[in-house]
């Protein structure tokens, strides 16, 4: 949809139009009562157990590329976690004062301008936590060849190319979207045009879930094969659960940017 084609189109609520069908009320209570609580929850729990696994690196006398890593890992959700909650929790706020129509502004700003950096922590996030995996699969399947691909200035550059990556990836995804507003009403139009950015959601779709879910599988499986078969191995790495951690950090920060993804939806609708 264009700029063109939505400047005489009035939101759902400026028209006068009532959705009470039993999606919308169901979600409209979700948004209004069980959101802020669930994203509080989640957010204390996230950003404790990262900084207590950050504190138990940082203590760690040993800096392997494995430390760097993780690190980036943690501080990467961290910030991720910040960005959500202070999105969510303005829009909530002033959602719960009466003010729709400012909502609705810091909704525009928050999931179309910041939406785009937690997209890129998002997808930075995932990578790193990808590449924790491969870097323990290749000190278990290739020994010889783990001294090279775990050397520290190796780990930097692949965090140095992967936040750069993942932030030029997700230029397109802020600037998509505009905002026009006129006699108290506000226009939201897709810049890009809807094919486009289906498509754009698509491949955003394979590359933070499709994709990372597929090798984190393989890499499991390969891993238990080979400590299966190696009991020493299996003995030496029994214990070493960082990469399990940052996966589930991950799938905790996921849960998060997934939960705000309705009542943003609703949110746009309700524009005045």
């Amino acid at each position: 949809m264009t700029e063109e084609s939505t400047r005489d189109v009035p939101t759902t609520a400026a028209a006068g139009l009532v959705d009470t069908s039993l999606d919308s009320l169901l979600c409209r209570h979700y948004s209004d009562f069980l959101l802020l609580p669930i994203c509080t929850t989640l957010f204390l729990f996230g950003v404790t157990g990262n900084l207590m696994t950050l504190s138990g690196l940082i203590k760690d006398a040993k800096k392997s590329a494995s430390f760097y890593l993780l690190c980036a890992t943690v501080i990467v959700d961290i910030l991720l976690l910040l960005f959500l909650f202070f999105t969510v929790s303005v829009v909530q706020f002033t959602r719960m004062a009466g003010e729709l129509f400012w909502s609705t502004v810091m909704m525009y700003v928050g999931y179309f301008y910041i939406g785009g950096i937690i997209g890129a922590l998002q997808m930075i996030g995932v990578w790193l936590t990808i590449w924790v995996s491969v870097q323990r699969f290749v000190s278990l399947q290739f020994p010889h060849s783990a001294k090279a691909w775990g050397r520290i200035w190796v780990a930097k550059v692949k965090i140095g190319v992967t936040c750069a990556a993942c932030v030029l990836y997700q230029i397109p995804n802020v600037l998509r979207m505009g905002m026009r507003v006129q006699n108290g009403r506000m226009f939201i139009f897709n810049i890009l045009g809807d094919d486009i950015s289906l498509g754009y959601s698509a491949a955003s779709n394979v590359l933070q879930y499709t994709i990372p879910s597929f090798l984190f599988t393989y890499y499991r499986v390969e891993k238990a094969q080979i400590q299966s078969k190696n009991h020493s191995i299996a003995s030496h790495y029994g214990n070493d659960c960082a990469d399990y951690l940052a996966e589930l950090e991950l799938s905790l920060v996921q849960i998060l940017a997934r939960l705000h993804e309705r009542p943003r939806k609703m949110i746009c609708r309700e524009a005045l």
